[in-house]
């Protein structure tokens, strides 16, 4: 049975001035309010409090951490307030009993991947805050599973999970490696009791056979040290822990049989210069495993683990592993964040201590105003730009201080984010725009009406959360490109007589897509509508297609001169234009010579097109075939609101075509496509303008042929 004679005692013999009458009174006003409560092993309650302070005089905590060892369940577990523990034992004691309390993972799941699970214990130091918080709860914990066979099966599973994914490592983190082993043991005996009697078994097999084995390379290294003058060293050895040995079979794909540091060796010894020294002894006495050796003095651990690892290969055969350090390096191995703690000027943990858990750095700074340290907020100090935020499942969810509630839901799932309205933080609803604290539970609420908006990029912070909003909006505005785009070449299509369905249809479209290299239509359309290619430029594509097409047309019809099909519908046709009757045909103005109305017409019969209109005078009727074309009367001319004409012409001056522009359009004639390419030093410009009749167009080529500078002007 522990007595508070033998606490007490324990805390003098490593701080020069504690506090005994306040560790006293913390026992007494512990017993005294959990008096009526008890274990589940039957035994009284405060039983647990005196092993959690046993277990920290042991780690050589200070006389406040020990005292609020002893009082670290009276606020959760009986009706004794926080404020009345401040009252009788001060703030630092109050404060450590609060952080204790605070750090819980009671809705956390155990379940995650260890990503997640990292997150918890980033959590854990983050809710702590001061490190002598961590260290009693891990007393905490380390006395419960010590006493966990009385607790049910569930809860029991439950402890021992938690302590394998959360506890162990944090203790492995400040240098509690026994406390680290024991908790990974006894958990893992509860977890895999199986493995856990198996790897037990082995043990005590090998270990007995092992003494000779042990005691033969003490003997033989230490006669080797003392020949090379090494004065004033030490040899331990140390048997690998159960779960320890699991974790390397099941890492590996291998027995325990071939697992050879499951007894390692240490030797202790005063300098750094001998660390070196002694390692380079053992590689010119045993041959050294190549890569199996590690320099933790010249590059510590994060936690500040220090020692020389190598691996070598005994004359027996015997693979062992040798660990090198300094006997302060020995100190700070075995007791961890111990081996820092000081008690001058009222400070627990030393400077040096400070700089080599960095991960914990500015938890503690000395406080001029106090006689102890002050603790920061680690928020600030540890992660100042991080918070932790729960799901309703308990995994973590890690995101930049400032982070909205719309950052959390995309962090979760990018669809969530897009349907994000809210959500409930801790109970209680909150707008998509407030922002996040550390612990907070985030239950997200979604409707599918909603959609994300361009001012959501005013408040969100995370990239991930911006990334998706502007994908969203860009593909928004892609589709609203798109359809202006269609409607914009559908349109201009229409305006030659061209519909959109029929030369999908024929196929036209996918020679023009691959002349201008673009993927697809959609493509077209939304670049296009963006402004970002030229739709008369497409236009241009098509006819030179259209007319290609239209030669492989005619050639195809040569070979099918028999189709009786076609010969009636020709037949039809030449009835119809001697009649000088176009109603209920087909027709279509030849885009090489835009025949107006007061021009002599013919009809060339095609297949499948109709009637395509050209002027009789067209350079192209030349290579079509004599028997399909027909004579069409002036008045049975396709009437249409207006027509497309169109000139060429060179000049030896560019800049006369906006004179040019401004006159024809101020006349009342609209442009459609200004064409210019340089030929032998002058620029042949191809004009199409909008006009009435051939009367417009002879009126345009009349003033083009008196201006200065314009020559050759003629109709194509």
């Amino acid at each position: 049975m522990i007595r508070i004679a033998d606490i007490c005692s324990a805390i003098q013999s490593y701080h020069p001035a504690p506090d005994i009458e306040l560790v006293k009174r913390a026992y007494i006003y512990a017993s005294y309010y959990h008096a009526n409560q008890f274990r589940f092993s039957g035994e009284p309650y405060i039983v647990h409090p005196f092993s959690v302070a046993k277990i920290l005089t042991e780690l050589k905590a200070d006389d406040k951490t020990v005292a609020a060892g002893l009082l670290h369940d009276v606020v959760e577990d009986t009706p004794r307030s926080l404020q009345e523990i401040a009252k009788f034992f001060g703030d630092e004691v109050a404060f450590l009993v609060d952080g204790v309390t605070k750090v819980s993972f009671s809705n956390v799941n155990l379940d995650a991947d260890e990503r997640q699970i990292e997150n918890l214990r980033k959590m854990f130091v983050f809710m702590a805050r001061d490190v002598r918080v961590i260290l009693i709860k891990l007393a905490d914990r380390l006395d419960n599973i010590r006493t966990i066979e009385f607790l049910p099966e569930e809860k029991r599973k439950r402890i021992a999970e938690e302590t394998l994914k959360i506890f162990a490592p944090i203790a492995h983190r400040i240098g509690l490696y026994k406390i680290k082993t024991e908790l990974e043991d006894r958990a893992f005996e509860i977890l895999y009791p199986d493995a856990a009697n198996f790897i037990k078994r082995k043990l005590d097999e090998i270990v007995p056979k092992s003494k000779k084995f042990i005691e033969d390379v003490e003997k033989t290294v230490s006669e080797i040290l003392v020949k090379e003058k090494i004065e004033n060293f030490k040899i331990e050895n140390r048997i690998k822990g159960v779960c320890s040995i699991w974790e390397k079979m099941i890492k590996q794909g291998i027995d325990i049989d071939s697992i050879y540091d499951i007894i390692g060796f240490r030797i202790i010894v005063n300098t750094v210069g001998e660390c070196y020294n002694v390692l380079g002894i053992l590689h010119s006495y045993f041959k050294p495993i190549p890569g199996k050796f590690k320099d933790y003095i010249a590059i510590p651990k994060p936690n500040g683990y220090k020692s020389l690892h190598t691996k070598v290969i005994l004359p027996e055969g015997y693979k062992v592993e040798f660990q090198i350090r300094t006997y302060q390096m020995h100190k700070e191995a075995e007791e961890g964040i111990a081996a820092h703690w000081v008690y001058k000027d009222g400070t627990p943990i030393s400077e040096s201590g400070l700089k080599i858990f960095s991960w914990l750095k500015n938890v503690l700074q000395l406080s001029r105003e106090t006689p102890y340290y002050e603790v920061k907020n680690i928020g600030e100090d540890i992660y100042p730009d991080e918070i932790y935020v729960f799901t309703p499942r308990g995994d973590v969810k890690i995101l930049p201080r400032g982070a909205t509630v719309l950052d959390f839901a995309y962090a979760v799932h990018s669809e969530l984010g897009e349907r994000c309205v809210g959500a409930k933080v801790n109970g209680k609803l909150q707008p998509i725009d407030y922002q996040l604290r550390s612990g907070d539970i985030v239950e997200i609420i979604k409707s599918k009406n909603q959609k994300p908006k361009r001012a959501w990029l005013n408040f969100v912070v995370t990239q991930r959360a911006k990334s998706r909003i502007k994908q969203f909006i860009s593909k928004e505005d892609k589709q609203v490109a798109k359809e202006i785009g269609e409607t914009t070449i559908k349109r201009e299509l229409r305006k030659f007589g061209l519909n959109f369905s029929d030369l999908l249809e024929k196929g036209i479209f996918t020679k023009v897509l691959e002349d201008i290299k673009v993927k697809s239509i959609e493509d077209l359309f939304v670049y296009v509508g963006m402004g970002k290619f030229s739709v008369q430029n497409f236009l241009r594509t098509v006819r030179k297609n259209l007319e290609i097409l239209e030669r492989k047309s005619e050639e195809q019809d040569k070979k099918e001169d028999q189709d009786k099909k076609q010969d009636q519908q020709q037949e039809e046709l030449r009835e119809v234009q001697l009649t000088g009757d176009l109603k209920g045909v087909k027709t279509r103005f030849a885009l090489c010579c835009t025949p107006v109305p007061g021009d002599e017409i013919v009809g060339y019969i095609t297949r499948g097109y109709g009637i395509v209109i050209h002027r009789a005078d067209c350079k192209q009727l030349g290579h079509l075939r004599t028997d399909r074309i027909v004579k069409i009367p002036k008045q049975s001319f396709p009437e249409q609101k207006e027509y497309v004409s169109k000139l060429r012409f060179f000049t030896d001056s560019p800049e006369i075509i906006s004179d040019i522009v401004k006159n024809l359009r101020k006349n009342g004639y609209g442009i459609s496509s200004i064409l210019s390419r340089e030929v032998n030093n002058k620029f042949e410009i191809e004009l199409a303008f909008k006009v009435k009749d051939s009367y417009d167009v002879e009126k345009v080529m009349n003033e083009l042929k008196s201006t200065k500078y314009i020559t050759d002007i003629q109709r194509t």
